[in-house]
């Protein structure tokens, strides 16, 4: 039997990630290996063949009879991947996080220096979590090492393979980067199922006669730039039974906790934070009803919701990342968000036509057939 071992971050997406390779390559032996030193905060339960501990127990785990090994979310220039035997295959899934804390990883068209906005930034640094910044502190420096760019290209380099579900972002790390030896051998995500539920909706759930919400980011972070879009939508103004929708359940508690107060400031009565964890069908439930959706990252993040409300019928407004020229190359009808101006944009509703459209696209792109019989094409040619 062929094995595989992958390497994951201790993070809330394992399972996720353990439970895609499994399903899609059934007849391969999976070892999954979580990169942590300390007690797991994210316990990997969809598979008993799980480990975690140092790059010296990653060692002992690789073997001869080992085909590929593959790489989830791991910093790319961290010890267990300096660990690695040369001869199994090497397959880099670019997840995001392993990447983005480097500042020039940012809107390939926006010339400042920063994921966040100033007015942003200057709550953050206001309202930031001290106790949380002192925990990330270490792992904050570990992306940043890994994520020079005079470190990136020999650490990229050593993978012989890897996974991106946008080639703009493989075109956009090539350019700041200037690697050459690794192809972007697929382009493949999450299964499509795995972010809107097992239920595929019907073609009467689309947008029309929903109420005038928006759902304003995905999460605590600052990288969401809170304010200037609290700023826009107070400007444009609010229609008839509209509300905004703000997801704070994770990130940073403090920094959420002072958006929670902008948002009564600005917009009181007028708003839902979503400070609590919420089962996927509920969360689900909460994107179905916002058929506008204001993603103000500066770099790809928040990329399930994205998915999942495009799938819902929302109209989605982005900034120029790689995630908006990606949809835009797959014919995806997505919005920049300064063309966000006026209230009747935000009545405004797709076309059931225009949903199924979009709707046919995600299942060609990340639709679960699609997505196994990516990492099966990978496989075989491993």
């Amino acid at each position: 039997m062929n094995s595989a071992l992958h390497l994951l971050a201790d993070s809330p997406y394992g399972n996720m990630i353990a439970k895609l390779f499994t399903d899609a390559l059934p007849e391969w032996e999976h070892t999954f290996f979580v990169c942590s030193k300390g007690p797991l905060r994210y316990p990997i339960t969809s598979t008993r063949k799980v480990h975690s501990g140092s790059p010296k127990r990653l060692t002992e785990l690789t073997n001869e009879s080992l085909q590929v090994i593959v790489s989830n979310g791991v910093p790319l220039n961290s010890a267990y991947h300096q660990s690695l035997p040369d001869n199994p295959a090497k397959v880099w899934v670019l997840w995001g996080f392993e990447v983005y804390a480097n500042r020039r990883f940012r809107s390939i068209s926006d010339g400042t220096s920063t994921f966040t906005m100033p007015g942003t930034s200057d709550l953050y640094r206001a309202k930031r979590d001290q106790s949380r910044l002192r925990r990330m502190a270490s792992f904050a420096r570990q992306l940043l090492a890994s994520t020079r760019p005079s470190h990136l290209k020999d650490a990229i380099e050593q993978f012989d393979h890897c996974v991106m579900l946008f080639r703009e972002e493989y075109d956009m790390l090539q350019e700041l980067i200037g690697f050459s030896k690794l192809p972007l051998t697929q382009t493949a995500g999450v299964p499509l199922d795995s972010l809107i539920g097992e239920g595929i909706l019907t073609a009467e759930d689309t947008p029309q006669g929903r109420p005038n919400n928006i759902l304003l980011g995905n999460s605590a972070s600052p990288t969401c730039n809170h304010v200037e879009a609290i700023e826009r939508i107070q400007r444009i103004g609010l229609p008839a039974g509209g509300k905004v929708i703000v997801p704070l359940s994770y990130g940073d508690k403090r920094y959420g906790e002072a958006v929670s107060q902008l948002l009564a400031k600005h917009l009181p009565n007028r708003h839902v934070a979503l400070t609590d964890f919420m089962p996927i069908d509920k969360y689900n439930d909460v994107l179905g009803s916002c058929p506008i959706v204001l993603m103000n990252h500066l770099r790809q993040q928040a990329v399930g919701n994205i998915l999942a409300s495009i799938y819902r019928g929302a109209i989605v407004y982005l900034n120029r990342t790689p995630v908006y020229l990606g949809l835009k190359r797959m014919g995806i009808d997505v919005r920049l968000v300064d063309d966000l101006k006026s209230r009747e944009q935000i009545t405004e509703r797709l076309e059931t036509s225009q949903v199924l459209k979009h709707r046919e696209i995600l299942e060609e792109h990340v639709g679960r057939q699609s997505v196994t019989a990516a990492y099966r094409k990978l496989f075989d040619c491993i």
